[in-house]
């Protein structure tokens, strides 16, 4: 398993999950349940997008792919 993608977002996390998914590639979300530790006040701990070692490249391009299409100007 190779770990492609961290934030602090699970809204964002849960996106690039969906755009792997749509793209054939299962993930795992680790630290899914941090965000409930958050709200009662302990520090944030990043959320890791995590797929099979066969995925990571493919992977790693849908990603990519999704951040340059949302650093265009609008």
């Amino acid at each position: 398993m190779k770990r492609i993608y961290s934030t602090s977002s699970l809204q964002e996390a849960e996106l690039i999950r969906v755009f792997l998914r749509q793209n054939g590639i299962e993930s795992i979300l680790e630290n899914e349940f941090s965000s409930m530790y958050v709200a009662m006040g302990s520090s944030s701990v990043p959320l890791i997008v995590t797929v099979s070692d066969g995925d990571a490249d493919g992977a790693i391009h849908v990603i990519r792919k999704h951040l340059a299409r949302n650093e265009k100007p609008k």
